[in-house]
């Protein structure tokens, strides 16, 4: 069963005053910093507030349409510096405001979910907000990712080498992060990763066997 859309985004008003202070913030501060040094030619002055503000203006502009789309095939994860699109079967999981994945080449990465991020000084309502966005995307990367390791680890068998040296690398560092960041150091403790990590190893070994 494939996962519903999932979109998760601030309400107008939130993404409005994100736009602002991140233009002010950006924009207004150096500029006001630079126009108070003693010294500072006019043409630098103006060259630094034109720089500042197109910046500024850039930023407030992503923050205006930062959200995190989930669907069946892929995250997209549109921050305030850049964009990404993570595939469902590389993601590894979810830890704070951190969405951790594997690359093609078997490297854990991880994206910032900048929109959900919150200080200590933001108000109580918004740090709720923000905790039940991520809880809900953690109830969907159960549904999604985890809800469907069973269903890899028995198709393990019927992937190319390719395919199938890509998923026990995948499964791997999955395991090894989830063993490291969520139950401590005893390897004994089992994962929800252990049966694809066996399924595409014993899978491996088999088709290196001499025929």
């Amino acid at each position: 069963m494939q996962a519903q859309l999932l979109v998760l985004e601030h309400e107008p008003r939130l993404r409005h005053a994100s736009a602002v202070g991140m233009f002010l913030l950006v924009a207004g501060l150096p500029t006001l910093l630079v126009a108070g040094l003693p010294g500072v030619p006019t043409t630098a002055r103006v060259v630094v507030g034109l720089c500042c503000t197109a910046i500024g203006a850039w930023l407030g502009v992503r923050a205006e349409r930062a959200v995190v789309v989930c669907e069946s095939d892929g995250i997209l994860i549109r921050g305030f510096v850049r964009s990404r699109c993570i595939p469902v079967r590389d993601v590894v999981g979810l830890r704070g405001i951190h969405l951790y994945w594997c690359s093609p080449r078997g490297r854990l990465r991880r994206s910032r979910l900048s929109s959900f991020a919150t200080t200590h000084q933001a108000p109580r309502s918004v740090r709720d907000r923000n905790e039940a966005y991520l809880n809900e995307l953690s109830r969907w990367l159960d549904r999604a990712v985890y809800g469907g390791l069973r269903r890899r680890a028995k198709q393990a068998r019927h992937l190319d080498d390719d395919a199938l040296a890509r998923e026990l690398r995948l499964a791997t560092v999955a395991q090894r992060w989830e063993r490291r960041l969520l139950r401590g150091p005893d390897l004994s403790e089992s994962t929800v990763w252990d049966e694809l990590v066996t399924s595409a190893a014993t899978e491996t070994k088999r088709r290196a066997l001499p025929r």
